[in-house]
C-alpha cells in the first residue's frame, strides 16, 4: 500500500466500497444457488480493475511474487505435514494461503469481512486472531513427539532481530533455523526429523529483548 499514489489509494477504496455494496445486494436479488456463480462474476470484474493498479507497479509486483512464492511454498508444505502426521484428507478447495504471492489478491482481501465477523482459523496451531489483535510472541511446536517431521512457529517477531536454532541435549546446535530480521509476525519452519536420533531437544530464540525456549521430543 506504501507505494501507491494518493489515486491509487482512492481508486482502491471505490472499488472496495463497490464490491461490498454488490456483494450486499445480491443478498435479496439472486438465488442462492446461483450466489456462488453471480460473485465470482462480479469478484473478477472488480479484480481486473486492482490489476491496472497493480501492473503500474511491475517492479514491486515482481519483488512481493519472489519473496513471497518460497513462503507459501514452505507454509504449504507444513500444512501437508500436518495432515500426514495426523492422517487428515487433502483439502482439496482453494485456500486464502493458495493466493498469499498474489498482490492483486492481497489488495483486494479485506481483514475486516475475514475476521470481524467470524474469526478465521490462522496458521498451523490454529490460533484464532481478530482484527487488530497482536500475535503474541511464543513458540508452537507440533506434533509432540515427533517421528518424521515437525513444525516449529516462532510468533510476536515482526520487526524484530531472530536467532532461532535447535539444540541437542548436550547443548549442541545441530540446526540453525533463521538469523535475520522478519518482515512477517510468524516465522515457520519444518525440519525432517527421520533421521534425528531419538531424545529431547531445545529451540532457543532471541528476538527483541526476549529469550525464548522450547523443548520437544523425536521418538521412531
Amino acid at each position: 500500500m506504501n507505494v501507491l499514489t494518493d489515486e491509487e489509494k482512492s481508486e482502491l477504496l471505490k472499488i472496495k466500497t463497490d464490491w461490498k455494496t454488490v456483494h450486499e445486494n445480491m443478498k435479496g436479488t439472486v438465488a442462492p444457488a446461483d450466489r456462488k456463480n453471480t460473485r465470482k462474476t462480479h469478484f473478477a470484474a472488480f479484480n481486473s480493475r486492482v490489476e491496472k493498479i497493480v501492473d503500474a507497479h511491475h517492479e514491486m509486483k515482481e519483488q512481493y511474487i519472489k519473496e513471497m512464492t518460497p513462503k507459501k511454498e514452505q507454509w504449504q508444505k507444513d500444512m501437508n505435514a500436518i495432515r500426514e502426521e495426523n492422517d487428515m484428507p487433502e483439502n482439496s478447495k482453494k485456500t486464502y494461503l493458495d493466493r498469499v504471492d498474489d498482490p492483486t489478491f492481497i489488495l483486494m482481501w479485506d481483514p475486516d469481512k475475514m475476521y470481524a465477523k467470524k474469526p478465521m482459523v490462522l496458521g498451523m496451531n490454529q490460533q484464532k486472531m481478530k482484527t487488530g489483535e497482536p500475535i503474541k510472541p511464543g513458540i508452537t511446536i507440533f506434533p509432540q513427539p515427533a517421528k518424521t517431521t515437525i513444525t516449529i512457529k516462532i510468533t510476536g517477531v515482526k520487526d524484530k532481530k531472530v536467532t532461532a536454532a535447535v539444540y541437542d541435549a548436550s547443548g549442541e546446535k545441530i540446526k540453525e533455523l533463521f538469523d535475520a530480521g522478519s518482515s512477517l509476525p510468524v516465522l515457520s519452519f519444518s525440519l525432517d526429523v527421520s533421521g534425528w536420533e531419538n531424545g529431547i531437544y531445545t529451540v532457543k530464540t532471541l528476538f527483541g529483548n526476549r529469550n525464548m525456549t522450547m523443548d520437544f521430543e523425536v521418538v521412531k
